[in-house]
């Protein structure tokens, strides 16, 4: 389990402190996120990265962090991961990323999404 706290802690922090992304609707929605996931405010949290989910279709920044938050969650009361849920998410956001590098494969964000 420590390990998915570190990872958590991980893209949270980086999402925080990184480089804004681009759009500034899109930065300003995985800080709203991410500072409420760390407020453990999971329910708050999802519905805003539910927002980058389906406002920003093209973006894996959605799908991944709705993951993080699931596994968050699961972590802090003690209860079953949603594997399906975050294996789902966590493949599509993959798909997204390789889709997204084929078309620009020299594009900064594009390799961070696939990293991610």
């Amino acid at each position: 389990m420590g390990h998915f706290k570190l990872c958590i802690l991980f893209i949270i922090s980086v999402s925080i402190c990184a480089q804004p992304y681009p759009d500034k609707d899109v930065n300003r929605l995985v800080k709203e996120g991410a500072h409420l996931l760390l407020l453990q405010n999971y329910l708050s949290s999802d519905s805003v990265f539910q927002i980058l989910e389906t406002e920003y279709k093209n973006i894996p920044f959605g799908k991944t962090f709705r993951a993080a938050n699931s596994i968050a969650k699961s972590l802090d009361y003690g209860t079953e991961f949603d594997n399906e849920f975050i294996t789902g998410n966590l493949i599509e956001a993959i798909d997204l990323a390789e889709s997204n590098l084929e078309v620009k494969e020299n594009d900064l964000w594009n390799n961070y999404f696939l990293a991610m």
